[in-house]
């Protein structure tokens, strides 16, 4: 990830040394499009994989069913092993380069606090959800999810955490929470 302008000051407050208290901030991140590209396709193949195995099997199963001289077979295989994942990729590679969604490839950070998570984007953009709006989280190819709806979430790089610490108190205080039905 590329830093674009000067990094978010690191604030961490403490109050009676008590770690519910504490809030991070973020490096300053700029999403690049071959990098959205390649979460799109581990998350797409994570969430259908049933489909690509059912293309497969079509696949294995029309080439088992054919006659010596009958080449249907190899179309149905360039199909399902060949189009169909070319035109899924050109989908997404057309979806991340639509004018429209030009808000993904600006510079942001996150500050994280205890009950809130902000997302504050380099136009001053923000951001703030409370966590108890958050309905669950995973961690797919380097990224953290945090789900506010079945379609919608934060995604926040494992790399833009400052320090290993602020890392390992993300995955403690707020991944937990987010984990756990009816936390707050």
């Amino acid at each position: 990830m590329t830093h674009f302008g000067p990094e978010p000051i690191f604030c961490v407050f403490l109050a009676d040394h008590n770690v519910d208290t504490a809030m991070i901030s973020t490096r300053q991140i700029t999403p690049r499009k071959k990098e959205l590209f390649r979460f799109m396709i581990i998350r797409y193949v994570r969430k259908k994989w049933w489909l690509l195995v059912l293309a497969v099997g079509v696949g294995v199963l029309s080439s088992l069913n054919t006659r010596e001289g009958d080449y249907s077979f190899l179309a149905t295989i360039f199909f399902f092993l060949i189009f169909l994942p070319v035109a899924i990729s050109l989908s997404i590679w057309h979806y991340l380069g639509s004018k429209n969604n030009k808000v993904f490839y600006l510079s942001r950070y996150f500050e994280i606090g205890a009950d809130t998570i902000k997302n504050i984007l380099e136009d001053g953009s923000v951001s703030s959800i409370k966590l108890a709006n958050f309905i669950k989280s995973e961690r797919i190819g380097g990224f953290y999810l945090l789900y506010t709806s079945k379609t919608q979430y934060f995604m926040i790089p494992e790399n833009s955490f400052k320090s290993p610490e602020d890392l390992r108190w993300f995955e403690l205080h707020i991944l937990d929470k987010i984990s756990m039905p009816g936390f707050l």
